[in-house]
């Protein structure tokens, strides 16, 4: 009893520890949801609540969910390959396969950072038209694929565009079928436009000393940074995560597959998300990105895995995912094996 009411203290105080327009946490234990909190304001100048419904963007959370929907359409994406080479008309050394682009190993550099070393303002609008146009134009890499790990998010864009034309939909149609559906997450949608969000949701920035304002962000993600989810959303992911853990085929078993670079060694990175790297099986969480022009702050780990033998003696594996609308020097709150109450 005492651990949980320490536990409730420490929820309560969240948004005093870290203060701002608003946010929400639920903290899940195999399934059961312990506790669903959100406060404050979605907008603070229309009064908007900040809920558990309230959508936000995901950011680089919407990597794990393109591969899942890859993994889904093409359980071997290697078949892929030709079709990243066929983005890249003007690279004149070996392309990076799909697998390449999922587990972040291409060689590419990130577009929008290439954009912005080439002059563009950090908030000037960045499309379809200049995603393109930076993509198409790319001749070499930093690196041999394969061999060795940068963070890319073009990799993701690419692999997006490549499933929707394969499939004959939208990127938004295909995550929404192929994943989101499946996990019960009935409002998590495609917000590629990130100057506004549909429910009207803001991201701030500032600070509580010199106050909070909207932030400006005129970037156009899909597979790499567009999708957005409420507190809800995610809570659906962490039970549809724990029911389907053990399914030999399901997405959880192929995305936490222990992945490696060419020459053998095990990395860090692989299908959208930071892994422990095993031998047997990898533990994952997602990863989060301090930048201004994300906006929306979330903090998301998947669950701990379990390795071929006996089951250790752990507790059940606890779930965190935490949501602020504002750009704080925010640590990322991560699951403990530990058992609350």
């Amino acid at each position: 009893m005492a651990s949980l009411q320490a536990f409730e203290r420490a929820l309560a105080a969240l948004p005093l520890a870290y203060p701002g327009p608003g946010g929400a946490v639920a903290v899940l234990r195999d399934g059961e949801v312990l506790a669903r909190h959100a406060w404050g304001w979605a907008d603070v100048d229309r009064h908007i609540a900040f809920t558990p419904q309230t959508l936000f963007r995901i950011c680089s959370i919407s990597k794990q969910f393109t591969c899942a929907a890859m993994l889904d359409l093409f359980p071997d994406p290697r078949v892929l390959d030709g079709d990243v080479r066929a983005l890249l008309p003007l690279l004149e050394e070996q392309a990076p396969g799909a697998l390449d682009l999922a587990h972040n190993q291409s060689g590419l550099r990130d577009y929008w950072a290439v954009a912005m070393l080439s002059g563009s303002p950090i908030e000037a609008r960045f499309g379809e038209a200049e995603t393109a146009q930076v993509i198409g134009r790319t001749r070499s890499l930093q690196f041999a694929p394969g061999t060795r790990y940068s963070y890319c998010n073009q990799n993701f864009r690419i692999l997006g565009d490549i499933l929707a034309a394969r499939a004959g939909r939208s990127y938004a149609e295909l995550v929404r079928s192929r994943v989101f559906d499946r996990a019960g997450m009935a409002t998590a949608q495609l917000c590629a436009d990130t100057s506004v969000m549909p429910d009207g949701t803001l991201g701030y920035e500032g600070s509580l000393e010199g106050g909070f304002r909207p932030a400006v962000n005129n970037i156009v993600w899909t597979g790499d940074a567009g999708l957005g989810a409420s507190l809800d959303d995610m809570i659906a992911w962490e039970r549809f995560i724990d029911a389907t853990r053990e399914d030999a085929a399901g997405i959880y078993q192929q995305m936490s597959e222990p992945v490696q670079f060419r020459d053998g060694a095990l990395a860090g990175y692989g299908f959208g998300s930071i892994c422990r790297p095993s031998a047997s099986r990898s533990w994952r969480c997602s990863t989060i990105w301090p930048t201004r022009v994300l906006r929306r702050w979330i903090c998301w780990r998947h669950c701990w895995s379990r390795t071929p033998g006996p089951p250790p003696r752990l507790p059940p594996p606890i779930g965190t995912a935490c949501s602020w609308n504002r750009r704080p020097g925010l640590p990322c709150v991560l699951p403990r094996r530990r058992k609350i109450g």
